[in-house]
């Protein structure tokens, strides 16, 4: 489901045997099942766009009984790979029971691949800031100009500094 939502732009490979390990072999800091409930949903906080992944990771012991199902969401403007139901995923996060697991990254054994959710760095926010910023200091220098013109007198001059009355 989530996997045909969004293509992916970049794929990371990992170099190992295809051979994936069995469920309920993960590391102490793993959370390692099937993918199954898939979800995808899209948010819009302050005009942006969010993409959200809500899955299950279903698990099972060595001997193959269930373990408790660990929820599992993805959150960014930019998803790159995919999931599908019935994937076998690693998850390199401790998971507390009642919990939601929140994760950035995923490895998906199915595939071979790692699935990430990739967040706009801050230089670009930093950068749109300055830039609504500059406009706006334009926009009143601009209307200082026009008012102080109609008033006779020569705001952007004082605004900037300038002496108004130069010696010559």
């Amino acid at each position: 489901m989530a996997g045909n939502a969004q293509q992916p732009s970049q794929v990371q490979q990992f170099n190992e045997p295809k051979q994936a390990p069995l469920p309920g072999r993960a590391r102490p800091n793993q959370a390692l099942g099937k993918v199954s409930g898939l979800s995808a949903r899209f948010e819009h906080p302050r005009r942006k766009t969010i993409t959200v992944w809500n899955f299950r990771l279903e698990r099972v012991d060595l001997d193959g009984a269930p373990l408790p199902r660990i929820p599992v969401e993805m959150r960014a403007q930019q998803m790159v790979g995919s999931i599908n139901n019935g994937d076998l995923v690693e998850v390199e996060q401790r998971w507390r029971p009642g919990q939601l697991l929140r994760v950035h990254r995923v490895r998906n054994l199915t595939t071979g691949t790692y699935v990430q959710a990739k967040r706009p760095s801050r230089v670009l926010d930093i950068a749109v800031v300055l830039l609504k910023l500059s406009f706006l200091a334009a926009l009143v220098l601009f209307f200082a100009t026009v008012i102080g013109n109609l008033m006779g007198v020569d705001i952007s001059r004082r605004l900037l500094g300038v002496p108004i009355n130069p010696i010559r």
